[in-house]
């Protein structure tokens, strides 16, 4: 048996460790490498047979799953036992940490960030430039179980801090910060900062400052240099939106 399909698409310079499987429905771009015991493209149920596109420059760890019917955009990197269901896209540089569940049906945007043990739930709609620390998870479902879905919406540049848990169909503006433990069951506002369970407003993002260490957000302040060159424009037009709504809301 091939564990690599002849009918996937495979780019040039692209490494598939030998105990990897690759299904038919799949295309994968140059220079990817993807770790041992991986799945790629596993069939799933959906009457629609979309490929999966994994773009170029990516790199898949070992133990991940990726189902059919979703595309993701050049240099996308997991870490371990990853698991990613279908519909999905997602734009370039999208990191996903180890043990990250995906529940499909989902929108991330570019330079999206998820650490490990990450859990989202169906229909999610995440902006670009998003941090998810670890054990973030979502629940959209309001009268478990059901067959009722909340999706839940995350503005650009958002920050959602260590064990947060996202309740049915809140949205998150731009520029929000979620505090760690927090239990989020309302809409948080633009650059609004939350805390606890039920989580609460406490400031404004603008006047969250470690003094200890002298930096302050919105977090590219002080974070810039771990993204590349080609960021920058998306992010200063992102900076820009959040300082005219903090003046506004000044006004």
């Amino acid at each position: 048996m091939d564990l690599i399909s002849k009918k996937a698409v495979i780019g040039k310079n692209v490494k598939i460790c030998p105990t990897s499987i690759v299904h038919d429905n799949v295309v994968i771009g140059d220079n990817t490498i993807i770790e041992s015991y991986c799945i790629i493209g596993l069939p799933s149920r959906n009457e629609t047979r979309n490929p999966l596109i994994i773009g170029k420059n990516s790199h898949i760890r070992s133990h991940s799953v990726f189902y059919d019917n979703s595309e993701f955009e050049r240099n996308l990197v997991t870490g371990h036992h990853v698991l990613v269901r279908d519909k999905i896209t997602a734009g370039k540089y999208f990191q996903i940490g180890s043990y990250t569940e995906l529940e499909g049906d989902s929108f991330f945007g570019e330079y999206v960030k998820l650490h490990s043990k990450v859990h989202l739930s169906l229909h999610s709609k995440i902006g670009h430039f998003s941090w998810f620390f670890p054990r973030v998870q979502f629940s959209a479902d309001p009268l478990p179980p059901s067959r009722i879905e909340l999706p839940i919406t995350v503005g650009d540049m958002s920050v959602i801090a260590t064990g947060s848990l996202i309740l049915p169909g809140v949205t998150l503006g731009i520029g929000s910060f979620v505090a760690a433990r927090s239990v989020v069951k309302d809409d948080v506002p633009d650059t609004h900062c939350v805390q606890g369970n039920p989580a609460k407003y406490f400031t404004r993002i603008d006047r969250l400052i470690d003094f200890k260490h002298k930096i302050k957000h919105p977090w590219p302040n002080h974070f810039r240099d771990e993204y590349p060159e080609e960021s920058f424009p998306l992010m200063d037009e992102l900076l820009i939106k959040i300082e005219n709504i903090i003046k506004e809301k000044k006004e």
